[in-house]
């Protein structure tokens, strides 16, 4: 894939790109980073497999005791929880850091997004979009421009912890599917993925749909073969969206308008930072996108654990602010720089 690097929506246009050629190797970097903080492939295969044995046992509750509502909403909270450790794999797998075989790599991918549930390839590229635009204007979700409505920015954003957040990707995801590719095209909807990402091809469009015939036969074959109902089905799925959705912006609640600074390390319990596999250090994460989970807390900064996990659990809960109560609006941009993610720079520095 290649493209002209694009800002991202909402900032301003870089000025003075520098030229990838003249930056340090990208493959180098990578190299190098491999020999240091090598993938833990045959960890992650194991965990997989026990999150997933783990997560259908969560399913086989109502089943087990079909008249027990404290057994429905009981499994279905289980299942909410302990998709978040699979969501780091997943996450992995989409930085292709999950295992060193692309196969196994994009099969945990596959099996991970399988539970959200959405295409791999698909949700791949929008997290790349997310590096790409942190922070930036269609991202900082959580503040009002001057001019802009607070009341209309509060509702979607409360919408978006009450479940939208998880809605969104599933709705993208049978758009995506459904619509023919030359009408995605015409209106744009792949470029939403992310402003600076390249434009998906007709096989990534292959790929995606299969993916998503894949997921559907999955859950279509549980619930025509199994006990599952689908007033279950649906229970579970309230319960991940509503998890996935509180979970994924405590990281970036009030953070400063920079594409890479613009997340926090959250202080939280040692078992429960082991249990969601050091998601925690989100910060580090966005600094180090190619370092795999296990090596962290290694290379983070203690001094970036300024806020508190639970903390940020109930402080996202305040909700729409005016984008002139962030003191640091001047962040940096990213533009596209292969597949790698080792980003370049433009704009001011943090």
């Amino acid at each position: 894939m290649s493209a002209a690097p694009t800002p991202s929506a909402g900032d301003a246009a870089p000025t003075n790109v520098p030229d990838p050629v003249q930056e340090p190797s990208a493959e180098a970097q990578l190299r190098r980073s491999r020999k240091r903080y090598p993938i833990p492939g045959s960890l992650n295969v194991v965990l997989l497999a026990l999150i997933v044995t783990t997560l259908a046992a969560t399913w086989a509750l109502p089943v087990a005791f079909p008249r027990s509502s404290a057994a429905l909403f009981g499994g279905a909270l289980l299942f909410g929880l302990v998709v978040q450790p699979l969501y780091t794999l997943w996450h992995e797998a989409a930085h292709d850091i999950f295992h060193r075989r692309r196969a196994v790599n994009d099969a945990a991918g596959f099996l991970s997004a399988a539970f959200l549930p959405s295409s791999f390839w698909l949700l791949h590229f929008v997290h790349l979009g997310h590096h790409m635009s942190n922070r930036s204007k269609r991202e900082r979700i959580e503040y009002y421009a001057e001019g802009e409505s607070k009341v209309a920015r509060a509702a979607f954003y409360y919408a978006v912890l009450l479940g939208l957040n998880w809605l969104g990707f599933v709705i993208q995801t049978v758009v995506f599917t459904v619509l023919p590719t030359p009408l995605i095209r015409r209106f744009g909807l792949d470029r939403e993925l992310g402003a600076t990402l390249p434009p998906l091809s007709d096989a990534d469009f292959v790929r995606i749909r299969v993916e998503v015939l894949g997921v559907a036969a999955i859950w279509s074959a549980v619930l025509a073969f199994t006990p599952v109902t689908g007033a279950q089905f649906a229970v579970y799925f309230a319960s991940n969206a509503l998890f996935y959705s509180q979970l994924r912006y405590i990281y970036h609640y009030e953070a400063r308008f920079d594409v890479v600074e613009g997340a926090y390390d959250l202080r939280a319990p040692r078992l429960l930072t082991r249990f969601v596999l050091h998601a925690t250090y989100h910060l580090t994460h966005h600094r180090n996108p190619k370092v795999p989970w296990l090596y962290l807390p290694e290379i983070a900064r203690p001094e970036d654990q300024s806020r508190g996990f639970f903390e940020m659990l109930l402080r996202q809960w305040r909700g729409a602010l005016p984008e002139s109560s962030q003191p640091h609006r001047k962040g940096r941009t990213i533009a596209w720089n292969g597949a790698s993610m080792l980003a370049v720079f433009n704009g001011e520095d943090p």
